[in-house]
Order: C-alpha cells, then sequence, then structure tokens
C-alpha cells in the first residue's frame, strides 16, 4: 500500500486499487498481521519480502516478490523496528 494524492494504491497481484482511505487507517485495520510500515509512504505485507539490502549510503531498501522492479526504501526510524519484527 503507498500514498497517493489524498488517499492510498493497493498494490496487488490482482492489479492496482486506488482507495480515499489514509494509510495511517490502513496500518491500523492490519495491525497483528504481517504488514508493517516501512516509511511514510509505505505499507508492505511482509510474508512477499523479496530482498532487504543496503540502499544510497546507509541506508536499506527492500523489494516484494511479483514486484521486484520497484524499490522501497526503508525509513532509518523504521530499520530498528522491522528488525525486531522479523527478528534479524
Amino acid at each position: 500500500i503507498e500514498t497517493y494524492g489524498r488517499g492510498c494504491r493497493l498494490h496487488t497481484r490482482g492489479g492496482v486499487f486506488e482507495d480515499s482511505t489514509s494509510i495511517g487507517v490502513f496500518e491500523q485495520k492490519l495491525a497483528g498481521r504481517a504488514f508493517f510500515r516501512i516509511h511514510k509512504s509505505y505499507l508492505v505485507n511482509l510474508d512477499f519480502v523479496a530482498a532487504l539490502f543496503p540502499w544510497h549510503g546507509s541506508g536499506f531498501a527492500l523489494t516484494l516478490s511479483g514486484f521486484e522492479k520497484e524499490v522501497l526504501p526503508i525509513a532509518r526510524g523504521q530499520l530498528k523496528a522491522l528488525r525486531e519484527y522479523v527478528g534479524f
């Protein structure tokens, strides 16, 4: 899920859908599931992480299975929480 205008774009294997709901609302609705807010603009399903790698200096990014061409940055403030969440 990515922010887009005043709402979000939901990227799925079935296509891309736009919704006027904010990313914060999606984050709350998906709490307790395998979704994690990696950046102010991105909420990802961790079950689909294909790769996690160093990116641009001391930053990190990831790609998702089925969307490998899209590199999603991980906010520096979220990296520690992500590591704790996935146990690496």
